[in-house]
């Protein structure tokens, strides 16, 4: 099987990696100055592979910079969250089983004799969504942890959070998100890096709620410029002895409105269709390809939907603004201006939309986008 010479199964790091120059710059800066950053994006626009370069580029001027990363993606109760910071922590201190034993007693000997052995081993009351398997001495112990540990070892800690939204999802989340808060602002010698890419529920926690206020400085991913991926494009295709013209990378951008990780796996297509020059035909038959992958669950999402919930998606692929008009309400049966809102904050909570400063919708996917506005609704085509 020819190897792709496009990565988009895992971050992408050296010459994948495309600039965000001016994000990096900041983050770097940031971090200097032990600044808290928050990162909001949708999934796969290159959240991860950013943070990567800008933990590299730490590394690679402070050698001994201490890295804790902690994944909550699998993560659905404060015990289970509590656990993971314990033994993401040994990790960067400990290595053997008697090490990494003798460094929870040290550091958390009120609530090492609850913990398992290793961080793969979880109990079932950790996954419990009722009760509390850790008492609030014990919560407070670990949350602290970051920071004691920094200061007993005289160094620094990046506490690196992924997919933060999950917190929402437990059952006391607003009270830990409290206590989270109050341990996060006393934080003198760790500085935490939190991202999300559930955008609506990263903004309710962040922006509509307001926990962690003014904690973080927000870093927003500017859209890749298009010269540079089309550029990148045509030089990977080149170098392997085949051929994309300017005017083929450019519909790959546009039409994928330049999301990285879709255009890559476009890329990867398109490489494996042509043996010489890249053509038109074989750039749609990608795209009909790329779509086919993801059609299972464009459908299910769709499925989830209810009649007028499929209205007002319709509308918004239109590209409507304004949805409480009397023209559009009955243009596209939403009912009412009531109805409106109750459906925008379905659509919102289903991550399917999201709305702007400025109260203007847009599909959160354009892969999805794009699938609704040829196989769905087909009020366009690709060609």
């Amino acid at each position: 099987m020819t190897e792709t010479p496009f990565v988009y199964n895992r971050f992408v790091t050296g010459a994948n990696f495309l600039s965000r120059k001016q994000e990096r710059e900041t983050m770097i800066n940031l971090l200097k100055q032990n600044q808290h950053i928050l990162l909001i994006d949708a999934p796969r626009t290159g959240k991860r592979s950013l943070v990567q370069r800008v933990l590299s580029d730490i590394k690679l001027a402070n050698p001994n910079q201490l890295v804790c990363h902690l994944d909550l993606i699998n993560v659905r109760t404060c015990d289970h969250l509590l656990k993971h910071i314990i033994f993401s922590l040994a990790g960067c201190f400990a290595t053997t089983q008697n090490e990494i034993k003798n460094f929870l007693t040290t550091h958390f000997p009120l609530s090492a004799p609850l913990l398992p052995e290793n961080d793969d081993e979880i109990p079932e009351d950790f996954l419990a969504p009722d009760g509390q398997f850790f008492n609030n001495e014990q919560c407070d112990e670990i949350l602290s942890g970051p920071d004691r540990i920094a200061e007993h070892y005289n160094t620094s800690i990046i506490l690196y959070l992924e997919e933060f939204q999950n917190i929402s999802l437990f059952n006391n989340a607003e009270d830990f998100l409290k206590k989270m808060e109050t341990h996060f602002r006393a934080y003198q010698k760790t500085t935490c890096i939190i991202t999300g890419s559930m955008i609506n529920a990263m903004k309710y926690i962040f922006h509509e709620k307001k926990y962690f206020y003014r904690f973080a400085e927000e870093v927003h991913l500017t859209p890749l410029a298009e010269k540079d991926v089309t550029d990148h494009i045509m030089k990977t295709f080149m170098r392997v002895g085949r051929v994309v013209n300017q005017p083929l990378a450019q519909r790959m951008f546009r039409t994928l409105q330049g999301h990285p990780w879709y255009i890559a796996h476009l890329s990867t297509i398109c490489f494996n269709l042509t043996k010489g020059y890249l053509n038109d035909r074989l750039v749609t038959e990608a795209l009909y390809s790329l779509m086919s992958i993801h059609v299972p669950r464009f459908r299910m999402m769709m499925h989830d939907l209810t009649e007028y919930q499929i209205h007002l998606l319709r509308a918004v692929c239109d590209g409507v603004d304004k949805f409480s008009t009397a023209n559009v309400l009955n243009s596209y049966n939403l009912n009412s201006s009531a109805n409106v809102f109750r459906l925008k904050e379905a659509l919102k909570k289903k991550e399917i939309i999201t709305f702007d400063e400025h109260d203007i919708a847009r599909i959160i996917d354009p892969l999805f986008e794009l699938w609704l506005r040829t196989r769905y609704f087909k009020s366009s085509t690709l060609e």
